[in-house]
């Protein structure tokens, strides 16, 4: 009788629990289904007015990098090397769906000769013309995500992965440089590194990465250390 009762115990939640599991899942999919593919960044913005807030925060779409390298001393074989700062940053809508940042940076030191790119063609995005540089001392790098006002609602796309760019902030950069002024960073953020007041370098993406565990285990994460190697070569 024991055993009986049990067994229709156990078959009443599996029923319930296989209840749950599928209007959790319709939920969440009709959530998904109301965001419509065009005028999203609008769409979000008038949902949150409706609920009477004043800030929202959606993420970017995921990000695909290119370049990275196998090791530390491939990515400082291939890439310039500088450390830089970000003096002015501009969003703009890159279409309906998604917003572009760009950070005009300053270079404060180069610890490697300029590099060519390894595929002058891979970059042909256009520098927008409201931001002017000075190209013999400064580059610009664009990104996604940013933070715009529609309809009196401040909408912050974000992209968890690679943390904004701060103003003031000292950077060590592994970076492709193109002629046309645009640089892009070494595998999005594995070629970045914060440069702190004991120049110690700590990079902008923690999780374990070939740049990151080379830079540690080479050079102690150390600007010092890492600018003596680069002297010897």
């Amino acid at each position: 009788m024991k055993s009986l009762i049990l067994k229709i115990t156990l078959i009443l939640l599996t029923c319930v629990l296989a209840v749950w599991a599928f209007n959790a899942t319709t939920s969440s999919k009709q959530g998904n289904d109301l965001v419509p593919p065009r005028n999203r960044l609008r769409w979000h913005a008038a949902e949150a007015k409706k609920e009477g807030k004043q800030r929202v925060v959606i993420a970017t779409d995921i990000a695909e990098y290119g370049g990275s390298a196998s090791d530390i001393d491939q990515a400082s074989s291939f890439y310039t090397i500088v450390m830089a700062e970000p003096v002015e940053k501009r969003t703009y809508e890159f279409d309906d769906n998604r917003l572009q940042t760009w950070y005009r940076f300053r270079i404060l030191e180069r610890l490697t000769e300029v590099k060519p790119p390894a595929c002058w063609g891979c970059f042909d995005i256009t520098p927008p013309l409201d931001m002017p540089f000075d190209y013999s001392s400064e580059f610009l790098v664009p990104r996604a995500g940013g933070t715009i006002t529609l309809d009196g609602v401040q909408v912050e796309e974000k992209e968890p992965s690679f943390p904004e760019f701060q103003e003031g902030q000292k950077y060590l950069l592994f970076v492709e440089l193109y002629p046309n002024g645009i640089g892009s960073t070494a595998g999005g953020p594995l070629g970045v590194f914060e440069v702190e007041s004991n120049e110690h370098l700590k990079p902008l993406q923690p999780e374990a990465n070939l740049i990151g565990n080379g830079m540690n285990a080479k050079f102690q994460n150390s600007l010092k250390n890492l600018k003596q190697k680069l002297s010897n070569r």
